[in-house]
């Protein structure tokens, strides 16, 4: 009878072994994802904050050209028989400005949408490196119950 509940705890052992080995498995490889997550996210994090802030500058630039466009474009409307010329002058830095300004809000809508994606990948990859790590432990318990369960049975 003693034969029959050692075999039968042997077996009990070695499942518990064997459940905790598969866990230590699974969490290491849920680890790893979320490790690789993070940096995915930090680099795309990186890129959208480089992109936000040349937006911010082109648009600065852009805002500030627009305002010396239109005041260059203004004075050479009031002017425009002595000063020809200034109205060319300010016609040009308008379509400069404007373009720069056109280029800094695209840049800056595109690191915004960066950022929002970097977000929600920061969010996934913590939640996956909590659930690895969560699982890791789970396993690592799991290894230990089945390891000390071994030293009993043996």
């Amino acid at each position: 009878m003693s034969l029959v509940i050692g075999h039968l705890s042997f077996v009990i052992c070695h499942w518990l072994f064997v459940i905790g080995h598969w866990s230590l498995v699974i969490g290491h490889w849920l680890f790893v994802i979320g490790h690789w997550s993070l940096v995915v996210c930090h680099w795309l994090f990186v890129i959208g904050h480089w992109l936000f802030v040349i937006g911010h500058w082109l648009f600065v630039i852009g805002h500030w050209s627009l305002v010396i466009g239109c005041l260059s474009l203004v004075i050479g409307c009031l002017s425009f028989v002595v000063c020809h010329l200034s109205l060319v002058i300010g016609h040009w830095l308008f379509v400069i400005c404007r373009l720069s300004f056109v280029i800094g809000h695209l840049s800056l809508v595109i690191g915004h949408w960066l950022f929002v994606v970097y977000h929600w990948l920061f969010v996934v990859c913590r939640l996956s490196f909590v659930i690895g790590h969560w699982s890791l432990v789970v396993c690592r318990l799991s290894l230990v119950i089945g390891c000390l369960s071994f030293v009993v049975c043996c």
